[in-house]
């Protein structure tokens, strides 16, 4: 659960040990004889990025304390953790193709559904939205296609949709959006990626192959899928 350190400004401050009280200086707008208005003031304080609890994709699964996040949390909308994808190993084929499925993720030896975790605790006034893209940086061999299948755990969704099945490429693809819908639900979301596999097709040649995928976070409203 989100953390939130709570402070409150208040119109006066009692000196303890001293019985004597400082008034601050007055914000009361006198509006003749029977009126009159008053400040209120509060402050939510960006918490730490280590008091962010990460919530599982998959609830029998939960994430592991330790996971090493993302330090930066700007202004409120970040992207906490993403996980990194390890297909392992295959044979060498020259006349059938293969299909790989990604590891799980896996911290001091926990393992749980690969996952990108958003966080947008920004207030009301500015929290509209956001979208997360992803694009393979290059392929991994000629041929090979990684396929995802995003989805979000219903009982914990903040106005997030997940894309459907995703064959990534060197373009930005939609991996999740968020509305507006729940104003009052600032929050952290977890995005699973799904089975993620990756096609070999035959006669790819021996070798280790490595890619890498940029993820980006845009603030703002978001179009509908086309």
């Amino acid at each position: 659960m989100l953390r939130k350190n709570l402070s409150i400004a208040l119109v006066a401050t009692t000196v303890l040990g001293m019985g004597a009280t400082t008034r601050m200086a007055s914000a009361v707008e006198y509006n003749g004889a029977t009126n009159a208005t008053t400040d209120v003031q509060a402050e939510i304080k960006l918490p730490d990025s280590t008091e962010i609890e990460i919530p599982p994709v998959d609830p029998e699964n939960p994430v592991p304390p330790e996971i090493e996040t993302n330090p930066d949390l700007g202004d409120g909308l970040a992207i906490n953790y993403v996980s990194d994808l390890n297909f392992g190993t295959a044979d060498f084929n020259q006349t059938a193709g293969q299909t790989l499925v990604a590891n799980p993720d896996s911290v001091g030896g926990v393992e749980f559904p690969n996952m990108v975790t958003i966080t947008d605790i920004r207030n009301e006034d500015t929290r509209n939205g956001w979208e997360l893209t992803v694009t393979q940086d290059a392929d991994l061999f000629s041929g090979g296609i990684i396929k995802m299948n995003p989805t979000v755990n219903q009982a914990n969704t903040n106005g997030v949709t997940a894309a459907t099945q995703l064959s990534l490429n060197n373009q930005a693809q939609r991996f999740a959006s968020a509305n507006n819908s729940n104003p009052g639900q600032a929050g952290t979301t977890s995005i699973g990626m799904g089975e993620v596999s990756l096609e070999i097709p035959a006669g790819t040649g021996v070798g280790s192959y490595d890619s890498t995928l940029t993820w980006n976070l845009v603030d703002g409203p978001v179009a509908p899928p086309v």
